[in-house]
């Protein structure tokens, strides 16, 4: 995977086989994701085949404001947990990620809703432990 920017915000994820080819992409949506994490899934001509996005927008927003209170924003947080679904372009639900509690590290379960087309099967994989990597701070 590469970015294609150096600064986070409408950042561009080129996703390569084992070969180097390139066989997609996952794009962050700028500025839409301060108020809920929004990634496209993009096939290897550049077209949206699939969505990654927070199923509840107001999990992010508490998680930010109980961040800010000194130790009790710690505890509280453990509780606070986001959830992302992998949809595909006609509004099927794919897959589902959430965060489990934990004080330490960050612990991620993805579970199947129904099955993956075949556009989707080498792509879904990277793109959600790219938005993992980039999502694993929060709550």
């Amino acid at each position: 995977m590469k970015a294609n920017k150096i600064i986070d915000i409408g950042a561009t994820y080129a996703i390569s086989d084992a070969d180097g080819r390139p066989v997609g992409a996952l794009r962050q949506r700028g500025l839409r994701t301060l108020w809920r994490a929004t990634y496209d899934i993009l096939d290897e001509t550049g077209s949206a085949i699939g969505l990654i996005h927070e199923q509840d927008p107001w999990v992010k927003v508490i998680d930010g404001l109980v961040g800010e209170i000194p130790f009790v924003g710690f505890v509280i947080q453990q509780w606070i947990n986001p959830t992302y679904l992998i949809d595909g372009t006609e509004g099927t639900t794919y897959l589902r990620l959430r965060k489990r509690p934990s004080l330490i590290e960050r612990r991620f379960v993805l579970e199947q809703e129904s099955p993956l087309p075949s556009r989707l099967e080498q792509l879904a994989l990277p793109a959600v432990l790219m938005v993992v990597l980039l999502e694993r701070g929060r709550g």
